[in-house]
């Protein structure tokens, strides 16, 4: 039945994709899990890593994950209050202020 079901509706069996994936370098954690939280309770699926990879591991990873775009959190931007916001399929990057980030990305 389970077969069955997942011929005729493959998109129940699949992950959820993630809209953003969240990369930062080790000192930005807490702000990194902030920016998440703050995202997620704005109804945008966002997905962080917590292994410690570096910022290029973390951009392949999200890119295999199929996020459609990535922040980017180092200390400039928290210093600063914006993030580097990159879309994945373009590649173009742009620094947005985190009080307008969420209402860009919906």
């Amino acid at each position: 039945i389970i077969h069955l079901v997942e011929e005729q509706n493959p998109a129940l069996f699949r992950a959820p994709q993630a809209t953003l994936f969240v990369a930062y370098t080790p000192e930005q954690l807490a702000y990194a899990f902030g920016v998440a939280t703050q995202l997620r309770a704005s109804g945008i699926a966002t997905e962080i890593d917590t292994t410690g990879r570096s910022l290029k591991a973390q951009f392949k990873h999200a890119d295999r994950l199929g996020a459609k775009f990535v922040i980017t959190l180092g200390d400039t931007e928290a210093k600063s209050g914006v993030v580097t916001l990159r879309n994945m399929e373009t590649k173009k990057e742009q620094v947005v202020k985190m009080d307008q980030l969420a209402s860009l990305l919906k």
